[in-house]
């Protein structure tokens, strides 16, 4: 629709317009979200179908914990230029 369209609309077809708008979007946002969700259970559970998707937990989504690796370096590395320097 042109815009100079919508400048000749009245107030009652600019609404009618509106809600037919948001009823599209809020289908397609739906559908996009429902598709989303099904991709994200699958690389979760590669054996998840459709009928049973719905069952898994939301540990089974979360991330996964690892042990912590504790301090690498007693102190951080300063570059050559300090290495090379005489202590003093």
């Amino acid at each position: 629709m042109k815009r100079h369209d919508l400048k000749s609309m009245s107030v009652d077809q600019l609404w009618s317009l509106h809600k037919l708008v948001a009823s599209v979007l809020a289908r397609k946002i739906l559908a996009e979200k429902s598709r989303l969700d099904q991709q994200l259970r699958q690389l979760v559970e590669p054996g998840a179908t459709p009928a049973n998707v719905k069952n898994l937990t939301r540990g089974a989504l979360t991330r996964r914990c690892f042990r912590s690796i504790g301090i690498l370096r007693s102190r951080p590395r300063l570059g050559r230029a300090a290495e090379s320097s005489p202590a003093g």
